[in-house]
């Protein structure tokens, strides 16, 4: 089952990550206010490594502690750059491109924290075969679009597969589900990942919403996309703002 969501992920990242934009962001003092620095592909990056992220934290939470995991959570910003530049060597190998960019990064991090070459290449090899049934004949593949971006749409991407890791971690241990039900749409969603990407941004363009965190934000916006009942939507998210005012 997991081997049918690398593929799912791997096709996922193929056809909607298709624009690249060089415009830098910043982070606001709000969820809203970083959504709204980036660019639109920037921002259906960020929802597809969060709901990747999500994915892998559900999977993982029953024994993420003292895992590769674990660390990539507590990772430090030295860490990651690191991370997202070994990720970018092994990228460089033709052969690797077929590699979805969630399991290259968690390879890139299992080498960097002592993992043998031999482990990693076999890994690699054991990846490329799995996919190359599905991903092979494509023209472009994830590792090709991987070294198009640049260096800041690579950080948001692992910052966002990071945050959602934790989320989903969270959400299982919680037993939450109602929304690991939503991130499974989300998670699910193909090309439509873009348009719930847009209701994120409408979301978060009303100012009163600018306080809401993604990992609510995101399955209100799946269920707005889903046609989910207007009254529904306003409900939920009156409630979230109340719950982030009191909170803070």
């Amino acid at each position: 089952m997991r081997y049918e969501r690398v593929i799912l992920a791997s096709q996922l990242l193929l056809i909607v990550i298709l624009k690249f934009s060089c415009t830098n962001t910043t982070n606001g003092n709000k969820p809203g206010d970083y959504w709204l620095s980036m660019t639109e592909s920037q921002r259906v990056s960020y929802l597809v490594g969060y709901s990747q992220g999500v994915d892998t934290g559900v999977d993982v939470s029953l024994h993420y502690k003292g895992s590769i995991y674990n660390m990539l959570l507590n990772s430090n910003k030295k860490q990651r750059s690191s991370i997202l530049n070994r990720a970018t060597e092994l990228y460089k190998k033709n052969e690797n491109s077929i590699i979805d960019w969630k399991s290259m990064l968690i390879t890139a991090f299992s080498e960097i924290n002592g993992e043998s070459k031999d482990v990693v290449e076999n890994r690699l090899l054991e990846m490329r075969i799995l996919l190359e049934p599905h991903l092979g004949r494509k023209e472009k593949k994830p590792g090709d679009y991987w070294l198009l971006l640049p260096q800041k749409d690579r950080i948001i991407y692992l910052e966002a597969l990071i945050d959602g890791i934790r989320t989903g971690i969270l959400i299982e241990e919680q037993k939450d589900s109602e929304l690991k039900f939503y991130y499974e749409g989300i998670f699910n969603s193909g090309l439509h990942i873009e348009r719930i990407a847009e209701v994120v941004t409408k979301f978060y363009r009303e100012q009163s919403n600018i306080i809401i965190e993604y990992r609510f934000i995101f399955p209100i916006a799946y269920m707005k996309f889903s046609k989910a009942k207007d009254s529904i939507i306003r409900k939920k998210l009156e409630k979230l703002r109340d719950k982030t005012l009191r909170e803070n």
